[in-house]
């Protein structure tokens, strides 16, 4: 016969388990939360550039690997979400200010941008890091493509000044070449295709006349004639009301340069109110028909990793109706220089075809500015990856992620979607889950996967191809006393 303690004796096992399951847990919570964050003010100075910065790093850092993030308008990229989130994984981010943050975009005159990236690369090459891999956050995009573009083309990058800037490179005072130091990969989330090429597509062309804001009625995508509907914001845009939109938004950006060029030439020849530059309005700067029409831009054109199934698919768009018709009507960065529009946010257009995944079908001049985006991945070979949000009402077009996947030259280049990401980096609905900790802990592993020789990447729309090595880190130049550029 069983004894009650006979029968008692399973559930002691069992109780026993469950104890020593519980230690466990324990202490590996402890050993997570032994983790300390630290966030120390960085003054920058060296032969780049001077820049207020925050080295964001953990305990567990090894010095192995560290990010740098900057934004080229942000009122401030001393924090945010790369600040935050890489840290917690036991990494190290050097986040900091340029020149241009929180200038509201009125005088940025992109070239010297680059000098910043570089001081901030070298400092976390002087703190010892042995990789340094680039954060590119929307326009930071294009900011951080240009810089290594820069870094690995020197001024070959520039044409010999063939952009509307006139840009010819950066020189030392004897007049020979000056170097800047490159990174070992680029990382970017949600980013643009280009500050001019992003305009492109938002740029208003119902405005006919700069001076009064005269427009035209039949190519404004807020009007109930052309298919909108004000009480809901949503709209239904005919293939040819688009089409014409499309070519006059062309038409209007290369009037705005040629108006831009013209006035320059006035203020250069001492026959303006000012001397060298003027200044101007550009009204009418959010008007995207993706915005309004969902049965545009709806999915990728090839299949992609979506996150966080972790699936390879043809990836489906989930913005929402991105309300705009005000701001395309108020003053928000309206105001510029001209010399600040030629370099920053102009460029040369003969079509446009907003949907292309293929940079010569994109229908945008891409010797006519140095910003954008997939023009200089072209020009760069360090490890890519581009992580987009399915749910970004900013990039409304999942196919610009494309198009800057198939632009890249990189052996070892990577395109993910991140389910429900809206461009700020949070969820659209609490069903899509903790988006930033899935963003945080895909580029993470991303890197990861590099420095242990496990890189991959994808070809072909998509199409995962065998496993690569890690592409060799580019040795920085050594910074010296230089002059300023022009």
């Amino acid at each position: 016969m069983l004894n009650a303690s006979t029968l008692l004796q399973p559930l002691h096992r069992l109780f026993r388990f469950l104890v020593v399951l519980l230690f466990a847990a324990a202490a590996f919570a402890h050993a997570a939360s032994a983790q300390t964050l630290r966030s120390e003010y960085v003054r920058i100075t060296g032969a780049y550039a001077t820049a207020d910065a925050v080295l964001h790093s953990s305990s567990q850092d090894d010095k192995s690997v560290a990010f740098l993030y900057t934004h080229p308008f942000a009122p401030s990229s001393l924090s945010g979400f790369f600040c935050s989130q890489i840290p917690r994984r036991g990494l190290a981010v050097l986040c900091m200010n340029n020149r241009f943050s929180n200038n509201q975009q009125l005088n940025t005159i992109w070239e010297p941008i680059a000098l910043d990236v570089a001081a901030g690369v070298g400092e976390l090459r002087k703190r010892g890091y042995q990789k340094v891999f680039l954060l590119g956050y929307s326009a930071g995009g294009p900011t951080m493509a240009y810089f290594q573009a820069l870094a690995e083309q020197g001024n070959a990058l520039f044409n010999g000044g063939a952009a509307l800037s006139g840009f010819k490179g950066f020189f030392e005072r004897d007049g020979s070449e000056r170097r800047v130091p490159a990174a070992d990969g680029l990382i970017l989330l949600n980013p643009s295709s280009g500050i001019g090429a992003s305009g492109m597509f938002r740029l208003d062309p119902a405005i006919v006349d700069e001076a009064s804001g005269q427009r035209d009625p039949s190519i404004d995508m807020y009007l109930a004639a052309n298919g909108f509907d004000e009480k809901t914001g949503r709209a239904t845009y005919t293939a040819e009301f688009l089409k014409r939109f499309r070519q006059a938004q062309c038409d209007r950006m290369n009037r705005l340069i040629d108006q831009s060029l013209a006035r320059v030439k006035l203020a250069r020849d001492g026959q303006s109110r000012f001397q060298g530059d003027d200044v101007a309005v550009t009204p009418g700067l959010r008007a995207n028909p993706a915005y309004a029409d969902l049965s545009l831009a709806q999915s990728t054109k090839g299949a992609y990793r979506l996150f966080p199934d972790d699936v390879t698919t043809v990836v489906k768009n989930d913005r929402v109706v991105a309300r705009q018709a005000a701001r395309n009507r108020g003053v928000d960065e309206t105001a510029r220089t001209d010399l600040s529009f030629l370099s920053y946010r102009a460029v040369r257009c003969s079509h446009f075809d907003a949907d292309a995944t293929d940079p010569d079908a994109h229908g945008l001049d891409v010797r006519s500015s140095n910003n954008i985006t997939y023009a200089n991945l072209a020009r760069t070979r360090v490890p890519l990856l581009v992580i987009q949000g399915t749910a970004d009402d900013t990039i409304s077009h999942l196919t610009i992620a494309e198009l800057l996947f198939n632009a890249s030259t990189a052996p070892d280049k990577s395109l993910w979607y991140v389910k429900g990401m809206t461009h700020a980096i949070t969820a659209l609905r609490a069903e899509h889950g903790d988006v930033p900790s899935i963003t945080a802990d895909a580029l993470v592993r991303w890197v990861r996967d590099r420095q242990a020789g496990r890189a991959t990447t994808q070809r072909h729309m998509g199409n995962p191809s065998l496993a690569l090595s890690v592409s060799p880190s580019l040795v920085p130049a050594a910074p010296v006393t230089i002059s300023a550029g022009h």
